[in-house]
């Protein structure tokens, strides 16, 4: 797969390092110049390799799936912490138990299958 320098860019390190592209034109066999972390200089070929299969080769950082954010209710219990969340407040009563402290509601980030067509 092709790298798109014009996006951002990391190491195949695990955990990946963040690379700032400075230049993908320098001549030579190595037309590409990054900083590693901001601070070390490397340069790569126009297909972002380092070496073969070397974790300082690129690839662009994958996108993260579009969320939104909804209400939701959570019952919350003494010694254990807030239970799963619940789309109505109702929905939540219904599944309590006795010793239920509380029922609030928060935000609660969810996959969004429209943005994500």
């Amino acid at each position: 797969m092709a790298i798109d320098f014009t996006k951002e860019v990391e190491t195949c390190d695990d955990p990946p390092r963040p690379v700032r592209i400075l230049c993908t034109d320098r001549p030579g066999p190595l037309p590409v110049v990054g900083l590693i972390d901001g601070r070390n200089l490397q340069t790569w070929g126009a297909d972002g390799n380092y070496g073969s299969n070397s974790p300082m080769n690129l690839r662009n950082v994958p996108e993260k799936p579009p969320i939104k954010w909804v209400k939701a209710w959570v019952n919350v219990y003494p010694n254990t912490g807030l239970n799963i969340p619940n789309q109505t407040k109702e929905a939540a009563d219904k599944l309590c138990s006795n010793i239920r402290v509380a029922c609030i509601e928060i935000d609660w980030p969810v996959y969004d299958e429209e943005a994500g067509k």
